[in-house]
Formats: C-alpha cells, sequence, structure tokens
C-alpha cells in the first residue's frame, strides 16, 4: 500500500510545472486451450495518471493487474503426481516512467514509447481435488518496464490507446525474466 502513495507523491511533485493531466484505463482478456477440457484464462487490466512535463513527454505513474486462472494441473509432490482442480496466479504491478511521443502531438495518429522502473507482487493459490485451499505467500521483487504502442486521438479529449510492453523481473541477475503483455483501452486528457 506505501508503493502506491509514493507513486503519487512523486507525481504530485511536478504537477505545478505540468503540461497536462491525464488519465488512462486499458484491458485485455485471452483464453488458451491445452485440449478439450484443460484451459488457461488470463485478464488484465492497467490504469494510471499521468503529467505532461512537456509537448511530447509524461511522467506516467501506472497500475497493472494480471490475473491467469488454469482449471487444471497435475504437478508432482514427493515423486507422486497431485491434481489440483484449479490455480490462481495474480501479479501487480506498480510503476514510475517517462511516456514520450514520436511523432508529436499535432498528428492524430501518435507512437509512443515508455520507459519505466517498479515493483511486481506475485500471489498464487491451489484448489485441490477433495482438499482445503492451499495459498502461497506473496513474494515481492522490482522491474524494468518498457512499452511500445500508440495512440489514436478520437477529439481533442479522448485518445484509443494500443500498447505492447514488457517487464523484467530478477533484473539484478545474469539472466532476467522477461514477460510480455498487450492492452487495449482509452486515454482521458484533463488539463
Amino acid at each position: 500500500m506505501a508503493t502506491k502513495w509514493v507513486f503519487l507523491l512523486a507525481l504530485l511533485a511536478f504537477a505545478p510545472s505540468a503540461q497536462a493531466l491525464e488519465l488512462f484505463a486499458k484491458g485485455s482478456y485471452s483464453k488458451y486451450y491445452y485440449d478439450l477440457s484443460t484451459w488457461e484464462e488470463n485478464i488484465t487490466g492497467s490504469g494510471g495518471l499521468a503529467l505532461g512535463l512537456t509537448k511530447g513527454i509524461r511522467l506516467e505513474a501506472r497500475s497493472t493487474y494480471i490475473q491467469k486462472l488454469e482449471n487444471q494441473i497435475e504437478i508432482i509432490v514427493g515423486g507422486n503426481p497431485v491434481n489440483i482442480s484449479s490455480r490462481t496466479t495474480k501479479q501487480l504491478i506498480y510503476s514510475l516512467g517517462v511516456d514520450v511521443d514520436l511523432l508529436g502531438s499535432k498528428s492524430s495518429f501518435q507512437p509512443y514509447l515508455y520507459f519505466g522502473a517498479g515493483i511486481i507482487q506475485y500471489a498464487t493459490s491451489y484448489k485441490m481435488v477433495d482438499a482445503a485451499d492451499i495459498n502461497s505467500l506473496v513474494t515481492q521483487k522490482y522491474s524494468g518496464n518498457v512499452g511500445l504502442g500508440f495512440r489514436w486521438m478520437l477529439g481533442r479529449t479522448m485518445a484509443l490507446e494500443l500498447e505492447a510492453m514488457g517487464y523484467a523481473t530478477d533484473i539484478d541477475k545474469p539472466q532476467p525474466l522477461i514477460n510480455t503483455l498487450i492492452t487495449a483501452g482509452l486515454r482521458l486528457f484533463i488539463g
């Protein structure tokens, strides 16, 4: 919870010199079938606040929520197979970064790059067949984030936004883990 406040305070520190204030929300959904009875479902939602520092450069605070649900899975515990009726993995990414327009604000098509750093929290819960729920501990890691996207202006105060974002965890190790997600949504220009 304290992490959210640090990001918000960092943004507010730049507010007096800001060019514009923007709110955005994006999301995605996917379902992948391994076979006729086994599937995986992914839901992603992100939102945030951006302050325009200069024309074409924004400081952004983002929060991204990723949930993965697998309806059945078999794992090996002590050399024996154990059936799990569902496994849910949740990730929360808090990120602070810079968004840079590549063509400038005059165009209705605005590609951009995003660079940021943040904190990721993981939580996994399992439901065993014929057993009680087993919840794992929440873990936390640092991340490096890079995004590439575009905005299609729908007027002076709204844009449709599509973004591909990569986030690396274990960035302090020789081989960090790199994950990707694609989201679509709206951006509102307030000031």
